[in-house]
């Protein structure tokens, strides 16, 4: 009786490791592409905050009433140029890389 007790708890042993391997194998490739997607997402969030914050620097930047001389208003224009630039750089690196 003993082995036949034996037997069957070594056939159940054979038969459901593989299967346990298996979904093992199944759950690890999971968590790979989840992991990538969380690392894809991360990066995307990370650069939308730095267009955000271009936006917010050329919204202050252009929050001026009035300027205290021309060299003021020169160094407004060129800030908000590069600031342009940043953005259209950013624009281009978000569409050509995301989609």
């Amino acid at each position: 009786m003993f082995y036949m007790y034996s037997a069957l708890l070594i056939d159940t042993i054979f038969v459901t490791f593989p299967d346990i391997i298996g979904q093992w194998e199944v759950l690890e490739k999971l968590a790979v592409e989840r992991q990538k997607q969380s690392k894809d997402l991360s990066e995307i969030y990370n650069d939308l905050m730095s267009v955000k914050s271009v936006i917010h620097d050329v919204t202050a930047a252009s929050d001026h009433s009035c300027f205290e001389d021309v060299t003021d208003l020169e160094s407004t224009i060129k800030q908000l140029q590069v600031k342009a630039l940043i953005l259209i750089f950013l624009h281009s690196y978000v569409i050509v890389w995301y989609v």
